[in-house]
């Protein structure tokens, strides 16, 4: 039996290089939502989004916060 398990992006993000390399990847995207979705990712990895926003963002818990 196969398992698989949902990979979020946001969980990766621990560090400023992997950000930059993230981010960097999206701009060869024609297709815009792929970078705002980067950007959504990098938001909810780095727990920036204000409690307004956390919804809309599909934050729904506290993620740790990089530090540069």
């Amino acid at each position: 039996m196969v398992k698989f398990f949902t990979l979020d992006a946001a969980d990766c993000l621990d560090n400023e290089t992997m950000i930059v390399e993230y981010m960097t990847s999206t701009l060869d995207d024609p297709d815009t939502d792929v970078f705002l979705t980067a950007v959504r990712d990098v938001v909810r990895a780095r727990d920036m989004a204000p409690e307004s926003m956390r919804h809309t963002l599909g934050v729904t818990q506290s993620a740790t916060p990089v530090h540069p």
